[in-house]
């Protein structure tokens, strides 16, 4: 047979507060886990870690226009989310 348990009003929303506090420090630290990859990326040798792929296909990538970038001269940026939107739009298709 189970037991009842009585608590007040105010130990009841302790407790709720205790819970909701520690699920936001658990979510706020996986976020921030989360936004270490790069805003930036520069260059077809860090498009190419950033996907794992070889320079020869991120090379096609950019030159298909799957997302923007920006080339002056040599250098060539594109933004991570970005790419990772391009790239998504190209697996739906």
């Amino acid at each position: 047979m189970e037991q009842a348990l009585v608590v007040s009003r105010q130990e009841l929303d302790a407790m709720i507060d205790e819970k909701v506090n520690a699920a936001i420090v658990r979510f706020t630290k996986t976020t921030k886990e989360d936004s270490n990859a790069p805003t930036f990326i520069y260059g077809i040798k860090g498009l190419a870690a950033f996907l794992n792929v070889s320079m020869v296909t991120a090379q096609k990538y950019k030159n298909e226009k799957l997302f923007p970038c920006i080339q002056r001269g040599r250098k060539i940026i594109f933004k991570s989310d970005e790419v990772l939107a391009g790239l998504s739009k190209k697996r739906r298709v």
